[in-house]
């Protein structure tokens, strides 16, 4: 049963390193969705792009801590399903916050690799054991991008100048008269499914992330068009109040 722990950040980050013989940089996107009741459903995606390796279950974007990942052979990485436990600690000191990944094969308990991230925020206040997930090559391209929507008007803009490229779709409910002004980062996987065309795409807007699909009923599938994280230093509601599903996206060329 996987439970939380009381060791500190610190303290789990040294036992890590006298177990495993590698450690490289890595980021966690820990996702959680309320799907009513107690129910809610969870997703991960690990990325260490050193070593062009990412483990994805469920979602491809989500909230961010950067970390470590640990692991001894790097062939343990390779393509292919693999299991993984989530847990984080429970100290009072913010700077000492921290969340945990598990990954193993088929024996609980026995991991071949885990990354750990300080959490100051506690992104993390759940645990998973032994959920499934998805090893495979990191190839993903990313360019700044801009978000803009007025709070009088109901279309919503991302302009992403390096790659020349916009997408347009419009607010289904704007009664609460957000607005939205924010840069971030755009992340995709081909530019190609970024092409001018006028044919609708689908995008899944949420408070803390914008992800582009090719079509309507893919939310949650790891085959995404691209997805919009806000910069680090931008407020927290710089995408407004709004959490809502687009089924006409339209992408063009600046």
């Amino acid at each position: 049963m996987v439970t939380t722990t009381s060791d500190t950040f610190d303290t789990q980050f040294h036992a890590l390193k006298d177990k495993y013989k590698e450690i490289v940089p890595a980021e966690a996107l820990f996702w959680k969705r309320y799907r009513g009741g107690n129910t809610y459903d969870y997703g991960l995606r690990v990325e260490a792009p050193t070593i062009m390796k990412e483990f994805i279950d469920n979602i491809n974007l989500g909230t961010d801590p950067e970390g470590f990942l640990f692991f001894n052979n790097i062939h343990d990485l390779d393509t292919g399903d693999g299991k993984y436990n989530v847990f984080y600690n429970t100290v009072e000191d913010v700077k000492q916050r921290a969340a945990t990944v598990q990954f193993f094969h088929s024996k609980q308990g026995s991991f071949y690799a885990e990354f750990l991230a300080k959490d100051p925020n506690k992104t993390v206040d759940y645990t998973i054991d032994g959920q499934v997930g998805k090893w495979d090559t990191l190839e993903i391209g990313s360019a700044s991008a801009h978000v803009k929507k007025y709070s009088d008007e109901t279309t919503i803009t991302v302009t992403i100048p390096a790659i020349k490229k916009k997408a347009q779709f419009e607010v289904v409910d704007n009664s609460g008269s957000q607005s939205a002004d924010v840069w971030g980062n755009l992340m995709f996987k081909k530019i190609e499914k970024l092409q001018s065309s006028n044919t609708a795409t689908y995008a899944d807007y949420n408070k803390d992330r914008i992800i582009f699909y090719p079509q309507s009923g893919w939310t949650g599938s790891a085959d995404f068009s691209a997805a919009f994280i806000p910069m680090d230093t931008a407020p927290v509601d710089a995408l407004g109040d709004l959490t809502f599903e687009a089924n006409t996206v339209y992408w063009s060329d600046l």
